[in-house]
């Protein structure tokens, strides 16, 4: 697994698909994987992962894994929300695979948008 500061880990598997991704597919040429909130439902926000461009306000996660160097992108929406997760690389119940985002504060987020004001992000 690799850690940073801001205690969004990956799985090994993760860590060898980016790598995989981003050594045999050009067209990734300069974008990193992106974590943003796709939804929120009564059970909090759903997910979305995958390769993008850098924008200005993103926070720009830098990790290792083995030889190779790469980063992680969240927009500040996304980086309030998400800052205490694990990425891992699946194969998912209808036999196709992809980046799976599992958040441990995700209960926080259950039912109503804003529990409590010191949850809204000021942006």
């Amino acid at each position: 697994m690799v850690k940073n500061q801001h205690k969004i880990n990956l799985t090994a598997a993760a860590c060898r698909a980016i790598v995989l991704f981003k050594e045999n597919d050009y067209t990734l040429e300069n974008q990193h994987l992106r974590i943003s909130i796709k939804g929120k439902g009564c059970d909090g926000f759903t997910y979305q992962l995958g390769f993008d461009l850098p924008h200005q306000k993103d926070l720009v996660l830098d990790y290792h894994y083995h030889d190779s160097h790469f980063y992680i992108l969240l927009d500040p929406f996304a980086a309030f929300y998400v800052k205490n997760a694990l990425v891992d690389y699946q194969l998912l119940e209808d036999r196709s695979e992809g980046f799976v985002l599992e958040n441990f504060d995700q209960y926080l987020y259950h039912g109503k948008f804003y529990k409590d004001k010191s949850l809204t992000p000021n942006f």
